[in-house]
């Protein structure tokens, strides 16, 4: 049963004051909520500070507020559907003192986590990521449980741990694809905890570790560049049967050039790249993963490329016709991103086709670009701070990631001198 009531520490400050606070009980749990005030323990007598106190009326007058407000916080949540806890009947205390109304019951723990999301995240790419891991549990429990709603105390580490085996079988998703559904439900059971929704008892990831294998992503050489280049010459000459002048696989080829071209342009912001961002020998936009301005100048190879598709303009906006057909509405920046995302799987698949026509074994992706780009900058000997800036960086220890492969054959280039 849970009770409430005023207590005096036993323990004085240099004044030989002690604090009076709320102490709160439940279940053999305490929870203490300081009222502000101090006493000295001798004037302390039944929950109240005795007559021969000269603030006695003012002081008893504001213990008896922290009361009935502790008394009104323990009726709501005894009349709600939320179990009673100790840590939550504190939080519902402080509101009632502060005047604030009581959160909304959330027993679906999805519906609360999409929106916990958008207020306790500010960068539209973080909401974005934790979107879509939610959206994925809930497509778990639609195809294995029929219903795509769960509670805050049905959630636990079987479940979590069947849900990754799901992933795994079902959807193919390589293991660092996993980890992150993963940390995105961790981060919101941890918030749960902390708004009151979720027991610490019940913290499902007491019992799962979670591990991720980092996959390290393969900047191209300089030679692996140039033959890029030579079958993108040949293509637009109409010399080579794959890929063709005017197919997907073409523009692959094109906008991955252009990215590099433009200091690791990311693949949405070529993709969606318009003709109104083009202008004085400059490509001016702003960025769709952080809505951050960036200029960059044209240089020649990319503008040779994004000569081909000048019939588009001005009737398309985009300079690539990647987007013409897609349904997303593209007034906005969030329907450029899911345009952009879906695209870029096919993309990515004619990009494999190219690298083996011309001999690279490794993966090439559009991500692979921005590596790319990278380790030109780095090989030049451009200073850290630059690289970043010009990709776009908000940490330079992303950055760093991204050299570490040229960091590890410098590395290879001393040892070979060292014995």
């Amino acid at each position: 049963m849970a009770t409430v009531s005023l207590d005096c520490r036993s323990r004085t400050d240099q004044d030989g004051l002690a604090s009076v606070r709320l102490r709160i009980e439940h279940a053999g749990n305490q929870k203490f909520l300081s009222t502000g005030l101090k006493v000295k323990p001798e004037k302390w007598r039944d929950g109240k500070v005795t007559r021969g106190h000269r603030e006695a009326d003012h002081i008893n007058s504001r213990l008896r507020e922290v009361e009935s407000a502790a008394q009104d916080a323990l009726t709501k949540l005894r009349a709600s559907a939320v179990p009673i806890t100790a840590s939550r009947l504190k939080s519902r205390v402080q509101d009632e003192l502060n005047g604030d109304e009581a959160p909304a019951e959330h027993p679906d723990f999805i519906a609360w986590s999409l929106e916990r999301v958008e207020r306790v995240y500010d960068n539209q790419g973080t909401r974005r990521n934790h979107r879509s891991s939610l959206r994925k549990f809930e497509r778990f429990l639609g195809e294995t449980r029929g219903r795509a709603d769960i509670g805050f105390r049905e959630l636990d580490a079987s479940l979590l741990e069947e849900m990754m085996a799901w992933e795994s079988t079902e959807l193919d998703n390589a293991d660092s694809t996993i980890h992150k559904t993963m940390r995105t439900l961790r981060r919101m059971c941890n918030l749960a905890i902390r708004d009151g929704h979720m027991e610490q008892a019940d913290y499902p990831f007491r019992h799962i570790t979670l591990s991720r294998s980092r996959t390290q992503k393969q900047p191209l050489t300089d030679a692996e560049v140039e033959a890029l280049e030579e079958r993108r010459k040949a293509m637009d000459q109409g010399l080579v049967s794959y890929p063709r002048r005017d197919t997907t696989a073409a523009h692959a080829l094109r906008s991955w050039l252009v990215q590099m071209y433009l200091l690791g342009m990311r693949w949405g912001d070529v993709c969606s790249l318009r003709w109104s961002s083009i202008r004085d020998g400059r490509v001016e936009y702003t960025m769709l993963k952080t809505g951050t301005a960036k200029s960059v100048k044209l240089v020649p190879k990319a503008r040779e490329i994004i000569k081909v598709y000048a019939g588009r303009r001005p009737k398309q906006r985009f300079v690539f016709p990647f987007l013409d057909w897609r349904q997303e509405d593209l007034e906005t920046d969030e329907g450029i991103r899911q345009a952009t995302q879906r695209v870029n799987a096919a993309v990515n698949q004619k990009l494999r086709t190219i690298a083996e026509k011309v001999g690279i074994t490794s993966t090439l992706t559009t991500h692979i670009a921005r590596h790319t780009a990278a380790n030109r900058m780095a090989g030049a000997g451009w200073e850290l701070r630059k690289i970043s800036a010009a990709l776009g960086h908000q940490s330079v220890s992303t950055t760093e990631q991204y050299l570490r492969s040229l960091k590890d054959d410098e590395l290879d280039e001393d040892h070979m001198g060292l014995f």
